[in-house]
């Protein structure tokens, strides 16, 4: 949240910065990783931005402005999950394991996050995979 007050135009967050945000997981969220449209910023790291490449990324759906400044799109924790799974070159287990942990001890049922990921094309197999994944681990 430290650089939130830098961000000058509509950014949509992404990666363990969303999950952190959503309080999934306990992954410093100090610097900031937006989408990008632009594949020559993909991964590129800007001391308290990193921008990740995805060429058609959606801009209204399950999202929720920052309070820090309203600029930064948050998605909404379900958005969070299905976009990390998607996204396997930057998704760590271990970090997808713990905030699917949160998720289901937050709330309880997995109805709304299969319904996100239908909406943004993930797999039912895929979604149910991971949930099964976090639901057997046994680390705390």
């Amino acid at each position: 949240m430290k650089y939130d007050g830098l961000v000058v135009e509509s950014s949509i967050m992404c990666g363990q910065c969303a999950l952190a945000r959503n309080g999934l997981t306990t992954h410093n969220s100090e610097s900031l990783c937006f989408w990008t449209s632009i594949k020559e910023l993909d991964g590129k790291d800007f001391r308290c931005v990193t921008y990740y490449y995805k060429k058609d990324f959606d801009t209204e759906h399950y999202l929720v402005p920052a309070k820090t400044n309203p600029l930064i799109l948050i998605p909404t924790p379900e958005r969070a999950i299905v976009e990390y799974i998607q996204n396997e070159k930057w998704c760590d287990e271990g970090t997808l394991i713990e905030a699917l942990k949160s998720y289901l001890f937050r709330y309880g049922n997995t109805e709304k996050l299969f319904e996100v990921a239908r909406f943004f094309g993930l797999s039912e197999e895929h979604l149910s995979y991971w949930i099964t994944e976090a639901e057997e681990d046994e680390e705390i």
